[in-house]
């Protein structure tokens, strides 16, 4: 009886978690960021599989500081520690990670002892003061602070701001700076804050991209602004009373941002012009009577730019307007490129999921799942992975979005300002300024897309290459 009571009350043990196992399978290869991240947000209970009652996230801290260690003294190191720390970073900064107070104190106690033992290594003070800085850099409470780049915004004087917008189109602008387009025939086609107009003269064809003037009714530094800017940073849309106010409508006479496109009679691009102006809309390009000829001329014009860079998958007007923008985004490059101007362009990449020869390796550990858990994690780590990210650069063949055109965002108006300050030089026309004010927004660029991948948790190759960050001389690493 004695010893059947003492069966009953023995701890019940835990069963073996397998997916504890794949995590660590995949923490071998940096270059399986994209699928891990992919993971955390598609099945976000994995950062809480634990192995003898202890969560991952110790295991995953404590390979990087050992590794670390191996290579502060010159050992060979068997996983990437600049890998290690972003999986890390990315599971701590999970909404559905749960710790107890006992993991949070042995998470603490690991950095503490790591820290204490780099300190009294016989290596220079350049190495140890760096690597302390990175182990304090995983205290849990400086990672949950680290993504809060919003601003604060006083919601009083936000609401005045937004109720005022409606007065500033007749106030406000600058008359003085906008050419009269309100002679031209304009016309939409499917984006509400955008409207084109077209001519023809000797020897040319000129397209005007007309764009919501966003730039003229948001005061920098103003409480309007900030929100602007929290919701590029949220990644939310603007509310609809902005929004609303932006939409061209037929016959709305209308301060306009506008990009003008000069094209030859081979209808090659010669230059591209961008200015503030006044138009009048006209109304819609499936008003035939009135826009077919026009009509006809930005079909030919996609047609061309189709023979040059082959089809998209979309028809009708969602394809005339998909090469117009297209067309403008590569003239822009061309143009800030030449003036060394920064841009933002904001990519998705499509990488394909894990290596067959990965999935070979847990195939072992996916048969010992449930089932129903099986088919979700082989279905995730099959599906191809679309990666988006921020980039100051672009190739010519690849797919990205300037926010030139399309639904007004705090990018959007980022570009307005800095062709009015820099390219037009509309307020500033000493070279002394005008340097100050391009570091300024050079620095302003940087910072925004800096800040923009980091809440996407996105990583380049370049950040996991430990090797030159760290310039350290002597130290290998052995895949094992």
């Amino acid at each position: 009886f004695l010893e059947l009571n003492s069966l009953l009350n023995m701890e019940e043990i835990e069963p073996h978690d397998y997916r504890f196992e794949i995590v660590f399978e995949l923490l071998k290869d940096k270059n399986n960021y994209p699928s891990i991240k992919s993971l955390v947000r598609k099945y976000p209970q994995i950062v809480n599989v634990r192995n003898d009652k202890k969560s991952i996230l110790i295991y995953i801290l404590s390979l990087y500081l050992n590794n670390y260690k191996m290579i502060l003294e010159n050992h060979k190191c068997y996983y990437n520690v600049d890998y290690l720390k972003e999986v890390y970073r990315l599971f701590a900064n999970s909404n559905s990670l749960y710790l107890s107070f006992e993991e949070e104190k042995i998470i603490d106690d690991l950095i503490s002892k790591y820290i204490i033992e780099v300190d009294e290594m016989d290596i220079s003070s350049k190495k140890k003061s760096y690597a302390i800085n990175e182990a304090v850099e995983l205290n849990l409470d400086k990672i949950k602070k680290e993504k809060n780049y919003t601003k604060n915004v006083d919601k009083t004087v936000f609401d005045a701001n937004v109720r005022d917008i409606q007065f500033l189109d007749c106030n406000h602008c600058k008359r003085v700076s906008e050419v009269d387009l309100t002679d031209e025939h304009t016309f939409m086609l499917n984006d509400p804050y955008t409207c084109y107009s077209y001519v023809e003269g000797k020897g040319v064809k000129v397209l005007k991209i007309h764009t919501a003037d966003f730039s003229n009714i948001v005061e920098e530094g103003s409480e309007l602004e900030k929100y602007i800017y929290n919701c590029q940073i949220k990644n939310k849309y603007l509310k609809n009373d902005i929004l609303s106010y932006l939409k061209f409508k037929e016959g709305d006479t209308v301060s306009a941002f506008t990009y003008e496109i000069i094209f030859d009679d081979n209808k090659n691009t010669k230059d591209i012009k961008m200015y503030r102006s006044r138009i009048k809309v006209d109304g819609d390009i499936l008003d035939y009577q009135n826009n077919e000829y026009i009509y006809s001329n930005l079909r030919r014009l996609s047609n061309d730019y189709i023979s040059k860079y082959g089809d998209i998958n979309i028809s009708g007007l969602a394809k005339i307007e998909y090469i117009l923008k297209s067309i403008l985004q590569k003239e822009y490059v061309k143009k800030a490129s030449n003036n060394n101007l920064p841009i933002i362009a904001h990519k998705k990449e499509r990488k394909d999921g894990l290596s067959m020869e990965l999935l070979s390796n847990i195939q072992s550990i996916f048969n010992k799942l449930p089932r129903s858990e099986y088919k979700r994690l082989a279905r995730l780590f099959a599906d191809p992975i679309d990666e988006e990210y921020y980039d100051d650069k672009v190739l010519q063949n690849e797919e990205y979005d300037l926010n030139l055109m399309g639904t007004p965002n705090y990018i959007y108006l980022l570009n307005q300002r800095m062709i009015k300050e820099l390219l037009n030089r509309e307020l500033c026309y000493d070279p002394s300024i005008y340097k100050n004010q391009k570091e300024r927004i050079i620095e302003e660029y940087s910072d925004l897309k800096n800040k923009l991948n980091d809440i996407l948790d996105y990583k380049s190759e370049a950040d996991f290459d430990y090797k030159i960050r760290r310039n350290f001389k002597t130290y290998t690493l052995h895949n094992s």
